[in-house]
């Protein structure tokens, strides 16, 4: 059987800064590399893979989330949205139309419960490295810190200064990967693990 890979329609460029837009950071993660981890998630992938499991972290912008399971609907985002961009359906969910929304983040802070949140913060390599420290203690012999995506190898400067910090540190640094990733990439990454 084989696999479809779907290429994006437009490339996305690799970004060669010591920052990263940061999808989500999450603790305690026992499914991503050896032992007790805390994963990054970062922003971009250069595949549109029909199973993948962040599809949220496809795109290398910012994206609005909406966690179904935490909307009470009780309408709050709707009334301080400036572009309309939130609505109800018939069934009356509440829906994004990914169209009209700018990413302004006025909707989050409407949101009590927390049910709209924003996929893809600016972080620097230290603000990263300070996150990861908040699990240290969990980490023991085998656990560490996961970067991982969409494509994390499409911010290969970013992963060698956050692998950089961590080695410095005695933190175990894992990365996940599709492998879809240039020759320097590779290089820049694979030193910074060394």
């Amino acid at each position: 059987m084989a696999l479809d890979l779907i290429a994006r329609q437009e490339p996305i460029s690799a970004n060669t800064s010591r920052t990263a837009r940061v999808s989500n950071v999450q603790f305690y993660n026992v499914h991503d590399g050896p032992g007790i981890r805390t994963v990054v998630f970062l922003k971009g992938c250069p595949l549109s893979c029909q199973w993948c499991s962040n599809p949220e972290t496809i795109d290398p912008e910012p994206e609005l989330g909406l966690i179904r399971s935490l909307c009470t609907g009780c309408g709050k985002c709707l009334d301080v949205c400036p572009e309309r961009a939130l609505f109800l359906d018939d069934d009356s969910q509440i829906q994004v139309d990914r169209e009209r929304c700018d990413n302004c983040g006025r909707c989050l802070e409407a949101c009590l419960p927390d049910a709209l949140t924003l996929y893809g913060e600016m972080m620097t390599a230290e603000q990263v490295f300070e996150q990861l420290q908040k699990d240290k203690m969990f980490f023991g012999s085998e656990g560490g810190a996961t970067l991982s995506g969409g494509e994390a190898m499409l911010q290969p400067d970013f992963v060698a200064e956050v692998f950089a910090l961590c080695r410095q540190d005695g933190i175990h640094t894992c990365l996940e990967t599709t492998g879809s990733a240039s020759k320097r990439a590779w290089r820049c990454t694979t030193r910074a693990r060394a």
